[in-house]
């Protein structure tokens, strides 16, 4: 498994699974074979947005707000302000979109995640996409 953090300032406090699987499936209607569905995970109470292509290979968004984020903008900041620019009030950013990708050995989906996080980045100006494994942005 491979996961980003998509780290944002959600202003309105609107952003839902619901939402966001709206946007997913208006964007991504007519690449590949995906199954856009919400998966309702009772501990910890998230609800998942999971894209699942025909072959079975997936990936999921949950949304986490505030408290349940499992990343704090502001240490990650300090960290990251090293060796790179942030947007201006990233400290103050109160949501983690975090999108899992299933194991891609043989790279097959290579092009799903690039499609994938460019999304994110376009639905969300000022994002901020961080790999923990590589601990760098993107």
């Amino acid at each position: 498994m491979f996961t980003i953090f998509a780290l944002l300032k959600d202003a309105t406090g609107g952003l839902t699974p619901e939402g966001l699987a709206a946007l997913v499936k208006e964007r991504f209607f007519d690449v590949g074979s995906y199954t856009v569905t919400l998966e309702k995970l009772h501990w910890p109470a998230f609800t998942n947005v999971v894209l699942r292509q025909a072959d079975g290979w997936g990936m999921w968004f949950q949304i986490r707000q505030e408290d349940g984020r499992s990343i704090d903008p502001p240490t990650l900041g300090a960290f990251l302000r090293r060796t790179t620019t942030l947007p201006e009030g990233f400290d103050d950013y109160d949501t983690e979109l975090v999108l899992h990708f299933d194991d891609d050995e043989e790279r097959e989906h290579t092009d799903d995640i690039i499609f994938l996080t460019e999304f994110v980045n376009e639905q969300f100006p000022g994002v901020v996409l961080y790999n923990a494994d590589a601990q760098d942005i993107f």
